[in-house]
């Protein structure tokens, strides 16, 4: 949308210097590590004024509580500029300042928790009431001006603050901070403030269509607007109804048409400005392009299947398809794929698979996007397709921030031949989460469906012909399914066939077919083939199996190789050392180690709960390096014995142990506890031996009890060895895995000398981050993630703490990408860490 607004210059109108009345003037709040440099400005004609009272108010009740009160029994302003001057109240560090109150701390004061406002009063009456990030009333219960120059949360980066461009009632802006001094661009006579113009988006629409025009957004800064005027600039020539209104409508024409409009509005001191909008209306049939599949699966499993379900090739690009997604209910498709690129030609019956950056449960997609993309949403957010810039098909709700299609794969019904701009879960088929089987085919109304795939043998090896089974669900009023053939390869292609001469019809609907024993350490890919009475042929979704090598890789060498090895497939064998279901009891993370002397970690999000401790297995998986954790993860496994004896551990010194060598290895440690600190899902124990440290990691999900461990105890140690951020950690499984000696000597507490948040770690962060933050002293304490917008999104804590250090791991897993901060409150001051999370 084009801004064509009218003198956004200022009016200077007639009126003489009289004795004015104080006002807020400036107001610096929360400068990027200068917030020793809060403070606030009043202004006012140059004169003395007795009982003045300056008030800071959190917003947090209605009307806001004051938590800070300045009283001044006469102030004096002198004749700075144009006959007004200044009076700057904050902390000594601040230029020019004049008063520093008793008690006035040295950070964080001018900021309490969005929302916050300041109020001026002179002999107990309100004289100005200022609120910022975010409006509230002032005691008397009238809404205070609000200092809003952006839609920021901070009024600015280092050196800047909100100021006025005039008097009282004045617009603020962003500019330098200029304490005791007039603002940047500060014209201290009466103004009139033309108003701003918003007519709204440029949208698209079909032809018929009932059609709004909204200048509701439009204001006026000084004042309020008087009038509202619409006329038509251009276009096919339209009735507008309330054209005196903020709101018009009108019925977009039966032909396509371009029409603009502008909107004029006048403020109550006789101003105008306008602004246009163009409406762009199109002839849209209904699509026969739709989405076909969308899958919001774990982590980055995001996929999108787009289907031609009907009888005419569609190049995608010449005829106008392009995506959004709007994010948590905002109605702004501002993520858009405009561009196709190869797959813009989509032949009848095909389908295109758009996946995310780092997903992995779909081995053949035909674009992957990195981050962000159209693929990148969660549970409440929209995902449309669009035909000539109008909505043809959607999965969710625009205008609801509801997680209704989280967590699920959801499989358009073959009985929907047309797009609908409206999402209706009637015409999709509600599946689990990480159910990819149905990706890659659609084929359109007359489609049979592929359900009930089966493989035998369930583990794979390189010796192991693979039978597979599926059933073939004619569509009704189809076509009968005369045969069935099977393709197959590696790396996502289909190069193989298995020919239909040796597949067959087991019974009913179930076809089988076998294909030919693999090489080991490799994925195959599969699909079915289905050909009906009339010659079509119909692909199911891609599946897949891991064969296993005859000969598993020695661990030792995936350590040594792990970066040039990273994503291949690898066999092992070995004794489970941590079983699944201990350290955590949603998914399996467990540690395997065999006889080369090394372990490393099993990851998948599913549970296998029979991987217990003392388990003999083989695995097969795909090799990656997770930070610093060597994992072989999207594995298959099969137990060959349980109950067999563990390695033995390698009894390392701290200093020795403090080495990347032992990643996933199990290891004995003695050492002192110099530290206990408990986190959210674990506690960690530090053990020190001289000068040299380790963290010794008990995740709550064991249930081991610590109780005997305590500050300057003496006791040995068994675990994996493993390493978080800039820390190596030792990793307990079971209560019988460490002893505790007597005391060595007297416990002495070691208490922080000052209140302190920490950096987040790490930064940027997926999924959880750690936040730490230490009190000198016992402390009420509040803990708050808070985003952009100023709005609490989670309470890591509240209530009293004791003296000492504390750490908090943040789970942010229903939490969208972006940057949170992270605010503490302690002994009236505030602390804030920027956070990024990228998914």
């Amino acid at each position: 949308m084009k801004i064509i607004s009218k003198s956004l210059a200022v009016l200077l109108v007639m009126t003489s210097l009289a004795m004015g009345q104080l006002f807020i003037n400036e107001i610096d709040y929360d400068q990027p590590s200068t917030d020793s440099a809060e403070f606030l400005e009043i202004a006012g004609p140059a004169g003395t004024y007795t009982n003045v009272t300056v008030e800071l108010v959190n917003g947090n009740t209605t009307p806001g509580s004051v938590y800070q009160t300045v009283d001044i029994p006469s102030l004096t302003l002198t004749d700075e500029t144009d006959g007004y001057g200044f009076f700057v109240i904050g902390a000594a560090t601040v230029s020019n300042v004049d008063l520093t109150p008793s008690g006035w701390p040295t950070t964080h004061i001018i900021q309490n928790g969005a929302p916050d406002g300041i109020v001026l009063k002179i002999n107990g009456s309100i004289v100005n009431a200022v609120s910022y990030e975010g409006t509230m009333n002032d005691e008397d219960g009238n809404p205070m001006e609000v200092a809003s120059a952006s839609e920021d949360v901070y009024e600015g980066s280092e050196g800047e603050s909100l100021s006025r461009l005039g008097l009282q009632g004045s617009p603020w802006q962003v500019a330098s901070t200029t304490p005791g001094a007039a603002n940047v661009d500060q014209v201290f006579e009466e103004v009139n403030y033309a108003p701003v113009a918003n007519a709204g988006e440029d949208v698209v629409v079909r032809v018929n269509d009932d059609v709004t025009l909204d200048g509701s957004e439009s204001y006026d800064p000084d004042g309020s607007i008087a009038s509202y005027a619409w006329t038509q600039l251009s276009g096919t020539s339209v009735t507008l109804n309330n054209a005196n209104a903020a709101v018009a409508t009108f019925t977009a024409p039966a032909a396509a048409s371009e029409l603009s409009f502008r909107l004029e509005v006048t403020d109550d001191g006789g101003l105008m400005a306008d602004d246009t909008v163009t409406i762009s209306v199109v002839d849209v049939s209904e699509s026969t392009i739709i989405i076909s599949e969308y899958v919001e699966g774990s982590s980055n499993n995001k996929y999108l299947e787009i289907a031609n379900v009907g009888e005419e090739t569609v190049d995608l690009n010449a005829e106008g398809f392009t995506m959004g997604m709007a994010s948590n209910g905002s109605a702004d498709f501002s993520v858009v794929l405009e561009d196709w690129g190869h797959l813009t030609v989509l032949a009848p019956g095909n389908v295109i698979v758009l996946a995310a950056e780092d997903h992995t449960l779909y081995t053949t997609p035909d674009t992957v996007f990195s981050y962000p993309s159209v693929v990148h949403y969660n549970g409440n957010d929209a995902v449309a397709l669009f035909h000539n810039g109008v909505i043809v098909d959607i999965v969710g709700n625009p205008n609801s921030d509801e997680y209704i299609i989280g967590e699920m794969t959801l499989r358009r019904k073959t009985s929907v031949a047309v797009g609908n701009p409206v999402f209706t879960m009637d015409e999709w088929i509600q599946l689990g989460t990480d159910d990819v089987s149905g990706l890659g085919m659609h084929g359109g109304a007359d489609a049979p469906s592929f359900e009930n795939a089966v493989r035998s043998p369930e583990f794979v090896t390189s010796v192991n012909a693979i039978e597979v089974s599926i059933d073939i669900v004619p569509a009704e009023n189809a076509p009968a399914i005369t045969a069935m053939d099977i393709e197959y390869g590696t790396g996502g292609s289909f190069l193989n066939a298995v020919g239909t001469g040796n597949t067959w019809n087991d019974h009913d609907n179930t076809w089988m077919g076998e294909i030919p024993a693999q090489a080991g350490d490799q994925k195959i890919n599969y699909r079915f083939v289905a050909l009906d009475a009339d010659g079509n042929e119909h692909r199911s979704g891609a599946y897949y199996v891991l064969i296993a090598s005859a000969t598993p890789t020695p661990i030792a060498d995936i350590h040594d190789n792990v970066e040039t090895w990273e994503g291949q497939i690898k066999t092992i064998h070995g004794v489970m050392t941590i079983g699944s279901n201990v350290i955590q009891t949603d998914r399996t993370n467990a540690y395997i180690q065999d006889a080369s002397g090394n372990g490393l970690n099993l990851y998948d999000p599913t549970l296998y709960p029979d991987l217990e401790r003392g388990a003999e297995v083989t695995v097969v998986g795909e090799i990656d390096l997770y930070y610093t954790t060597i994992e072989l993860k999207n594995f298959t496994y099969q137990i060959t014995a349980t109950g067999q004896p563990l390695p033995d551990p390698a009894e390392l010194t701290v200093s020795q142990a403090n080495d990347s060598e032992w990643e996933g290895t199990l290891i004995k440690v003695p050492g002192v506890v110099s530290n206990i600190t408990s986190y959210s899902s674990n506690t960690a124990v530090t053990i020190t031996d001289g000068n040299d440290s380790l963290e010794v990691v008990f995740w709550n999900s064991t249930g081991i009890d610590i109780a005997e461990l305590n500050e300057d105890r003496e006791a040995v140690f068994m675990g994996v060895g493993g390493q978080y951020a800039s820390k190596y950690q030792l990793i307990v499984g079971y209560q019988e895995d460490f002893g505790v000696a007597n005391s060595i000597q007297d416990p002495q507490a070691k208490l922080p000398r000052t209140f302190e948040l920490l950096q987040p770690y790490p930064n940027p962060f997926n999924a959880r981050a750690t936040i730490q933050w230490s009190l000198p002293e016992a402390s009420d304490l509040t803990v708050d993630i808070v985003n952009l917008t100023g709005q609490v999104v989670e309470t890591l804590h509240q209530g009293h703490l004791s003296a000492g250090s504390y750490s908090y791991i943040w789970n942010a897993d229903a939490f969208a990408s972006g940057i949170y901060v992270v605010r503490m409150r302690a002994a009236d001051r505030v602390f804030h860490q920027k956070l990024v999370l990228l998914k």
